[in-house]
């Protein structure tokens, strides 16, 4: 009997120095080398990697022992759901991040704001955003933040009149209407577009009896709106006259320009945004100012102000080798259409060396590649090899 427990004792105890072992063998690891194989996976740019050790990390009880570890677990886990573009879970993180951390962080802050307005919690965004501004009135962050979080308030209203605009006037005739209540929305106070605007719309729908009863719900609609987007406005103006890098202040005054139809105040933003930065986003601005003479018919002046943001022969030296930023690529399309508008194959033929370039380097350009070289060889009359070229 005593030989039998004594067997029973030694088998169990092999069975548990083999769950030791195993678990030695699976690398089962204390929080610090848990944040540190996270991170060296971030580093190499593995972002699910990354989310899924820190994700069994999480069950640990001695780091949920540890505030600063878990702050760690929190932020990295916050950076590598920004990467694969998981709005919800990075804010979620980063609530969490907010929860352990013992002082007031206003870039945390910002970016809480940032998530909320991205997940579509646009009135929760605005009203930290007010709060932060309450704290710090001269913030150019947080005054961008309060802009984008209003635009996302009153993005589904704007939506919605749009289509009652094209619901009462018709798809193919909508364009007058459309174009005042532009106008209307978009045009600072001191300008007279903005009455004229107002007037004009009651015009239109005085004159279409079906609907002329839509217009006084309609307006009351239109003046509620117009408050906000001028508000919006006036957040990207003043966050645009702080210090700092303002990206989103930039593209929300260039969209209300170009909306509005002052393209000469839109090329002077751009102009001005040039000037004054030196980032890629610069780049993005110099797009907007390209596209919109395009649009306007002057494609000698958006094929000048293209080459002056990015200079025929620089875009290789401006562009991170295996990378093809799209403000580039937007830039680069802006000057391919001013080129092509004008059928002008020396400005095409320099494009497209700025494109080899860029292969050279390894940066796959797709589309301008493709549009550039096929519309060259159509203007050298070789159909079959343009054709050819544009199946990109």
């Amino acid at each position: 009997m005593l030989r039998r427990s004594l067997q029973v004792f030694v088998a169990l105890s092999l069975v548990a120095l083999a769950v030791v072992l195993g678990y030695a063998a699976l690398r089962l690891r204390g929080p610090e080398e848990m944040l540190r194989e996270a991170q060296a996976c971030y580093d190499r740019g593995e972002y699910a990697r990354t989310v899924v050790v820190l994700d069994h990390g999480a069950r640990s009880h001695s780091l949920s022992r540890d505030p600063s570890k878990l702050a760690r677990l929190y932020r990295l886990r916050h950076a590598a759901q920004l990467q694969l573009d998981n709005a919800p879970a990075a804010l979620q993180d980063l609530e969490r991040l907010l929860s352990v951390s013992g002082s007031p962080d206003t870039e945390l802050a910002l970016e809480h704001v940032r998530l909320l307005a991205v997940v579509g919690r646009g009135q929760d965004a605005l009203v930290e955003a007010k709060a932060l501004l309450a704290r710090e009135p001269e913030n150019g962050r947080a005054m961008e933040l309060a802009g984008e979080a209003l635009q996302s308030v009153y993005r589904d209203e704007l939506a919605a009149v749009f289509a009652a605009v094209d619901r009462d006037h018709g798809l193919g005739r909508s364009g007058p209407a459309r174009a005042a209540l532009l106008a209307y929305l978009y045009r600072p106070d001191p300008d007279v577009e903005v009455g004229r605007g107002l007037s004009a719309l009651a015009e239109i729908y005085a004159a279409r009896p079906a609907v002329a009863a839509n217009w006084p719900v309609l307006q009351r609609r239109l003046v509620a709106l117009r408050e906000l987007v001028q508000t919006s406005l006036r957040w990207f103006r003043d966050a645009l006259e702080r210090p700092g890098q303002p990206v989103a202040a930039m593209r929300g005054l260039a969209w209300s320009l170009r909306q509005a139809a002052r393209h000469d105040d839109l090329f002077a933003l751009c102009e001005i945004y040039r000037r004054r930065f030196d980032h890629r986003y610069v780049f993005e601005a110099g797009a907007a100012a390209a596209w919109a003479m395009v649009d306007q018919g002057q494609p000698e002046a958006a094929l000048a102000a293209s080459l002056r943001w990015l200079p025929a022969g620089s875009v290789a030296k401006t562009t991170p080798a295996n990378q093809f930023p799209p403000e580039v690529g937007d830039l680069l399309l802006a000057r391919f259409a001013a080129a092509r508008s004008l059928e002008n194959a020396t400005a095409l033929d320099t494009l497209a060396s700025d494109v080899r370039a860029l292969e050279a380097i390894g940066v796959a350009t797709g589309p301008v590649n493709a549009l550039v070289h096929g519309t060259l060889n159509g203007l050298r009359k070789q159909p079959a090899q343009a054709e050819k070229t544009l199946r990109w």
